[in-house]
């Protein structure tokens, strides 16, 4: 007898987390509406998971109507998911400049820069982007400039200093404010050799509130903006706080007619560092169509909530 009523517990608690996932799954679709309806958009690799968990589980107790309603919401998952996944046509040039950038949420309570030191050593990127500096981390930065002289600083005592280093001149190099965030972003042109490309970087603001999901949305807006007045190739990377499956992004996306370079490669989260499970892909780098993507993929733990990006481009002339 207490084995069936903790069966039939049991049961109801997988009915009803069925329930509300197949619900989220509605509600991510009017993410347009409000910043809480566009945060149910960021997990559809996580309903898709478990849906599909769900689906198993209902065909396997003969509950038709439930396995169905799983079925269905998890498939309508998996498509955005695997459509990321999926390449698309190649408008790049073949030759030009290779250029390696490194993008990095070095999170402000870090206590390893040690091993964001080690890793650019490592992986030994052409343009380096960091975020959330303090003017107290300032001086275990100074070994980049030794290797990276060209630099951009804009070093805060909140969670938005920025700081942008780069083996290659830059030009126009300064911070921005987009939109009214009052958090800097970083812009310049990198010259190399006579080719030259325009780099946006960006830490947009995370939308935990109704307001800063506003402010977020006009940092793209004035990205947009930025892009469409420029005739050179363009860069745009950083912590968007924001995945592929918002339409925030999306609309970014239109608006520039920039490419994401995740775009035809293996899904992977940058944060939470923490707990791999959870992960989702925040962390973002848009390019020209005419940009090649060589090469996309995220570094190991380096100390803070963010994996570090490392991307291979190659500009053309």
């Amino acid at each position: 007898m207490f084995r069936d009523s903790k069966t039939i517990s049991l049961a109801g608690l997988l009915e009803a987390f069925a329930v509300v996932l197949c619900l989220v799954t509605l509600l991510s679709f009017l993410g347009k509406l409000g910043w809480l309806f566009e945060l149910t958009t960021h997990f559809r690799p996580h309903y898709a998971i478990l849906l599909t968990a769900l689906t198993a589980v209902w065909f396997s107790r003969q509950r038709w109507g439930l396995m169905m309603a799983c079925a269905i919401a998890a498939v309508i998952n998996l498509v955005p998911v695997c459509s990321l996944c999926w390449p698309m046509q190649d408008l790049s040039t073949t030759s030009g400049q290779l250029l390696r950038i490194a993008s990095v949420n070095v999170s402000s309570s870090n206590r390893h820069f040690d091993l964001l030191l080690n890793w650019i050593r490592e992986v030994r990127p052409d343009v380096i982007l960091l975020m959330e500096i303090r003017d107290e981390r300032m001086d275990k930065l100074r070994p980049l400039q030794e290797t990276h002289p060209y630099a951009v600083l804009e070093p805060r005592e909140d969670d938005f200093g920025i700081a942008l280093f780069s083996r290659f001149p830059l030009t126009a190099g300064r911070t921005v404010d987009l939109g009214d965030s009052g958090v800097p972003s970083i812009e310049a042109d990198v010259r190399i050799g006579r080719t030259v490309c325009h780099l946006i970087g960006l830490h947009a603001l995370p939308p935990s509130t109704a307001e800063n999901a506003k402010l977020r949305n006009a940092q793209f807006q004035a990205v947009a903006v930025k892009v469409r007045a420029l005739s050179v190739p363009v860069i745009v990377c950083g912590d968007f706080n924001c995945t592929e499956w918002s339409p925030s992004f999306a609309e970014l996306l239109n608006r520039t007619r920039l490419k994401d370079t995740a775009r035809g490669r293996a899904l992977t989260g940058s944060w939470p560092a923490a707990l791999p499970i959870f992960r989702i892909p925040i962390d973002h780098c848009l390019a020209s169509e005419t940009v090649r993507v060589v090469d996309r993929r995220l570094g190991p733990w380096i100390g803070g909530d963010h994996l570090p990006l490392l991307i291979d481009l190659v500009i053309p002339q």
